[in-house]
C-alpha cells in the first residue's frame, strides 16, 4: 500500500502510574514477589526469575495465557485488565518478554528484566532499548542465566 501511515505513540505511554492504578486491582498475595510475565520465553524466563529468586528471597507469580507451560510457583491464567495492571503496579520485581510487559515495569518505575525471546515479534522492545542508557535490562537468548548480575536489577526508575 502507497500509503503515509503515522506512527502514535502506545496508548499505555499516554498516562501515567496514578492514572493506571486507579483501575488495578489488588493482587490477592503477602509479601514481595517478582512477577513474570510470559508470552514466549517460557523456561528461560522461568530461569531469569529463579536466579533473582534466590538472590532476594521473593516469590515468583507467572502471569500468562500459556496452560501448557506449569511451573512450581503460582500461575495466573485469567487475569483481566484490571488484576493484570495490578500485578504489575504491586510486583517488586519483573521478568518479561512483553512489549507491554516492558513498558508497564517503566510506568510503575520497577526493576526488571526484558527478555527478547523471538527477536522477529520484539522489535517495539529492540527499539525502545536501542538508547544505550536503556541496554541493562535486556536480556537475549544468548545469555546464559549465569550472566544475571549478583545484585538485583538496577535499572531504569523513571522515563524522564
Amino acid at each position: 500500500v502507497e500509503r503515509n501511515v503515522p506512527v502514535v505513540v502506545d496508548p499505555v505511554l499516554l498516562h501515567d502510574a496514578v492514572f493506571w492504578s486507579g483501575y488495578a486491582v489488588q493482587p490477592k498475595i503477602k509479601g514481595d514477589y517478582i512477577l513474570v510475565y510470559n508470552l514466549n520465553g517460557k523456561g528461560k524466563l522461568m530461569r531469569i526469575a529463579y536466579e533473582l529468586r534466590k538472590k532476594t528471597g521473593y516469590k515468583v507469580v507467572c502471569l500468562t495465557g500459556d496452560t501448557n507451560q506449569l511451573y512450581k510457583t503460582k500461575m495466573i491464567f485469567d487475569a483481566g485488565p484490571a488484576e493484570f495492571i495490578g500485578w504489575f503496579a504491586n510486583a517488586s520485581m519483573i521478568v518479561t518478554d512483553s512489549f507491554h510487559g516492558t513498558v508497564f515495569s517503566l510506568v510503575f518505575s520497577k526493576q526488571f528484566y526484558s527478555y527478547v525471546a523471538l527477536a522477529r515479534t520484539s522489535s517495539r522492545v529492540g527499539i525502545w532499548f536501542s538508547v544505550p542508557s536503556r541496554r541493562s535490562c535486556l536480556t537475549w537468548p544468548s545469555v546464559r542465566s549465569s550472566m544475571i548480575p549478583a545484585s538485583p536489577v538496577q535499572r531504569i526508575k523513571s522515563l524522564s
